[in-house]
């Protein structure tokens, strides 16, 4: 009976130590990977510091409040699986059905956090610190997040094999940059699903104030402690590079037959808003102000011979204008003709390829000769060649990048330094958070609505999110609900610049 005793008192206190010393052991783990979490140095000024203290949240003030950094792996670690992630396919039981909005659309998968990993004191100690936390959000509908299940957030207490979306899911890929339009669209060779992209968890106490929204930013710089491009992936240049793989062509002219497209076009430049409102408002034979001109060199200056537009050293009248506005949409209403039928005939050798398979000079010479020469042939209006050759290529890239070549990104070694620097940027210094306060970007545009902060979703070139005009995401839940881990009745909202 002794023996029973003393044994059962010597496993308590080796639980008691194992618990004690767990802060320790989480802080040594988090310097060899994402098993635990790190804590931002801050100040009492709630600013930043330069260097992460491993830390298990267990001492902050009453006063503080923690956050949680949603860190994109820059380098990607390809030898671990990852414990979190944002985009990619989620990972739940065949018995969780795949969210779906009030009008049945099936919802867009953002992130999968493990809550294992999170601070025991995130949200003061009320969410859930096992299973695992997944963003589900209809990014076709950002408009109005508070339609009936446009957000949705799903708990679940064990993983599943990787779940591809349903066959009625719109494709996404590209929607939220200018580039693609906000609408229900199935492109084929484009993915449905934004890349997959392993984040670590690195937690932050800060002390709120009252001169600043939110916790304090955090750039590129601090939270990697490495040096990071003060541009991102959004101001890629090709410099004459092509895409790396044939699904780069594939972007390159799918952007071609978007752009030709007389709905696409006229939307995107205002054509017809000029035509009807704009210029019947001016004396035609009177010369444009600078503020017009400059806008209209901007948006139709393009890749073509010099007799293909109008000459724009000087200041044009508005009857020049109105007849280069008109003869360009006669020759939107000619696409239908044998002439414009060579983009989807490029298109369809496109496809008939392994997409992700290397492209070669002379393939990719072919493809862009056979567009620049056909369009000018078309007579066609104007066609933005090089936006969309930025755009695909700065695509193709980032897929790379994501994708394991060995044990490495399959990126070539000569590009990886400034792609890696440009990665590691952080838009406007608002990462990706969970928990703290808001990080608010228009803080006198009314209050939002009350509760604990789920997720705040930063705009991100390498995720291709721009949430509400280069904005962010918030979802929040109330915490009468997140201390009983329920996530039926979110919240979503969005503000943007």
């Amino acid at each position: 009976m002794v023996c029973t005793v003393f044994g059962k008192v010597l496993f308590f206190c080796a639980a008691c130590l194992a618990y004690l010393a767990a802060p320790a052991t989480q802080a040594l783990a988090a310097e060899h990977g994402h098993h635990d979490f790190a804590r931002l140095k801050t100040t009492d000024m709630g600013e930043p510091g330069m260097a992460l203290a491993m830390a298990s949240g267990h001492d902050a003030q009453a006063d503080k409040q923690t956050t949680v950094i949603l860190k994109r792996q820059v380098p990607i670690r390809f030898g671990e699986a990852p414990r979190s992630w944002l985009g990619g396919l989620p990972m739940m039981p065949e018995s969780v059905a795949w969210p779906r909005a009030g009008d049945g659309a099936p919802l867009h998968f953002i992130a999968q956090i493990d809550c294992a990993d999170l601070p025991i004191n995130l949200w003061n100690g009320l969410g859930p610190h096992n299973g695992w936390l997944l963003l589900f959000v209809e990014v076709l509908q950002l408009e109005d997040l508070s339609a009936d299940g446009a957000v949705q957030v799903l708990h679940i207490d064990q993983l599943g094999a990787e779940r591809q979306p349903p066959e009625d899911m719109s494709t996404v890929r590209h929607s939220m940059s200018d580039l693609i339009g906000y609408k229900a669209e199935f492109r084929p060779g484009v993915p449905k699903m934004w890349r997959r992209w392993p984040v670590d968890l690195v937690a932050q106490e800060y002390t709120p104030s009252d001169e600043e929204e939110g916790p304090p930013p955090v750039s590129g710089e601090e939270l990697y402690e490495v040096p990071v491009s003060k541009w991102g992936m959004g101001s890629y240049e090709p410099d004459g590079k092509h895409p790396l793989t044939w699904r780069g062509a594939l972007y390159f002219v799918e952007g071609i037959i978007r752009d030709y497209k007389r709905e696409n076009f006229v939307q995107r430049h205002n054509a017809e808003e000029w035509r009807t409102y704009t210029i019947p408002k001016h004396d035609l034979d009177a010369p444009l102000g600078d503020s017009d001109q400059n806008w209209f060199e901007h948006t139709f200056h393009v890749d073509s011979p010099e007799e293909k537009r109008p000459h724009t050293d000087q200041h044009l009248t508005w009857r020049e204008v109105r007849h280069f506005i008109e003869s360009m949409l006669r020759d939107l209403d000619r696409q239908g003709s044998p002439k414009w039928n060579f983009a989807e005939e490029t298109m369809k050798r496109i496809l008939a390829q392994d997409l992700d398979a290397p492209l070669i000079d002379a393939d990719w010479q072919a493809i862009e000769a056979t567009c620049r020469a056909k369009i000018t042939e078309a007579g066609a209006p104007r066609i933005f060649i090089k936006p969309h050759l930025k755009m695909a290529v700065r695509e193709d890239l980032i897929d790379a990048y994501v994708r394991a070549s060995g044990t490495g990104p399959a990126v070539p070694k000569a590009l990886l330094p400034d792609v890696e620097a440009r990665l590691r940027s952080i838009y406007e210094n608002r990462p990706h958070r969970m928990g703290g306060q808001p990080g608010r970007i228009q803080p006198d545009s009314g209050p939002v609505p009350h509760g604990a902060l789920l997720f705040q979703m930063g705009s991100d070139d390498a995720m291709g999110w721009s949430w509400g005009d280069a904005g962010a995401l918030y979802v929040s839940v109330s915490p009468d609900d997140l201390r009983q881990d329920r996530f039926d009745r979110v919240r979503g909202w969005l503000e943007g610049y």
